[in-house]
């Protein structure tokens, strides 16, 4: 596997959560079983990373009750928007029903009105 930057520890966890939401403890267990990374008596080094993430917004965290006085951190990356989504082609709009135009007085301004011949 290579990794995109100096700091292995941010792809590790990174790749670690994008098969799914994890708590730190089965990223630590991920990080050992699969990429033969152990976190043994560095710990803290994680979640200080699972903290840097959360504040960067490349991580998001939520506390999930369990039980009572059983909760537990999970992290998960955050919902990507589908680029292609933004790219697609906007559908073309109906036309505007047509309306009835409206009535245009043609008399200019100062014209008075024709008054009905009277007969004598």
């Amino acid at each position: 596997m290579t990794f995109s930057s100096e700091n292995v520890l941010t792809d590790l966890v990174l790749e670690a959560l994008a098969e799914g939401p994890c708590t730190g403890f089965k990223i630590a267990t991920v990080l050992e079983t699969e990429f033969g990374t152990s976190l043994k008596g560095r710990e803290g080094a994680l979640y200080a990373e699972l903290i840097r993430l959360e504040r960067g917004g490349f991580v998001q965290a939520t506390w999930e009750e369990r039980g009572p006085g059983d909760r537990r951190r999970t992290y998960r990356l955050p919902v990507l928007v589908d680029l292609n989504a933004l790219t697609a082609p906007v559908p073309e709009r109906e036309p505007p029903v047509p309306t009835a135009p409206e009535p245009v007085d043609e008399r200019p301004d100062d014209h008075e009105p024709e008054l009905p011949e009277i007969a004598e």
